[in-house]
């Protein structure tokens, strides 16, 4: 069996501990400057993000966004990975569709860190696995150290940054 803590999948049978995600402390080279974030998955899902003191702080529809203790949520390290919409179906309690995402391949993404997007690949190769983020030359675009927010974002969906 494996249990998922935090950023780390401990198999019991191996006493391992193995990384789900790329860390690392220093930024690959070759980002352009990202300290404001604009994603829209939807036109009416829409999440922005601004750079300060080394962190990517939320907000959505003019107000913070905030946790259970009134923080303001922040991460370290940005993902937004453009996925196919899947139609279940189903709707929500206004008529809007609800759909789900595939998940596993690979697709167009953004890594945003340190202030700096870089323009990426994401794969996946199973459920199991987690995404692994690469740059035209197949080179690992690490995450910075700490909270990673992913933003599983519609083919319609669109994401700009300055």
């Amino acid at each position: 069996p494996e249990v998922i803590v935090g950023s780390v999948r401990c198999v019991e049978e191996t006493g391992t501990v193995e990384p789900l995600l790329d860390f690392d402390i220093s930024p690959p080279a070759g980002g352009a400057e990202a300290t404001e974030i604009d994603v829209r998955m939807s036109s009416l899902n829409r999440a922005l993000w601004a750079y300060d003191h080394g962190r990517y702080f939320r907000s959505q529809d003019g107000a913070e966004s905030v946790d259970t203790d009134d923080i303001q949520i922040s991460a370290d390290s940005i993902a937004v990975v453009w996925v196919t919409s899947i139609n279940t179906g189903r709707v929500d309690s206004a008529g809007s569709a609800v759909p789900d995402y595939e998940v596993t391949g690979e697709g167009a993404a953004v890594v945003f860190r340190d202030g700096e997007a870089f323009e990426c690949e994401w794969e996946r190769e199973t459920e199991d696995d987690f995404f692994v983020f690469r740059d035209a030359d197949g080179n690992t675009i690490p995450l910075s150290p700490g909270r990673t927010w992913i933003h599983i974002t519609p083919l319609s969906g669109t994401v700009s940054w300055g």
